[in-house]
């Protein structure tokens, strides 16, 4: 699949990032800044494969994971994005 023909289902709904899911299998992830900054560098859409821009999947819970335990992921997360030097977690380079 091309990042053209994923559609990004999601933009006319202000929802920046969506999963890359392959046999139901998420496998990365796209989001609207890594997009326009592809398309600023001149990235043919249309001939660019998915997985080679993807960035890392998004993560994800168990439905029957405790509140505390989710809250304390994302908070993993956007620490690690604010280390010194880091790029941010969905950073597809």
């Amino acid at each position: 699949m091309t990042v053209n023909t994923s559609g990004f289902p999601y933009a006319g709904i202000n929802i920046s990032q969506f999963p890359v899911i392959d046999h139901n299998n998420i496998v990365g992830s796209l989001n609207e800044a890594s997009l326009m900054q592809l398309l600023h560098e001149g990235i043919e859409f249309d001939r660019q494969d998915i997985a080679t821009v993807m960035g890392k999947p998004l993560p994800s819970l168990e439905e029957t994971t405790d509140v505390s335990e989710a809250y304390r992921v994302l908070l993993s997360v956007l620490w690690n994005c604010g280390k010194k030097g880091r790029r941010s977690y969905w950073s597809n380079r």
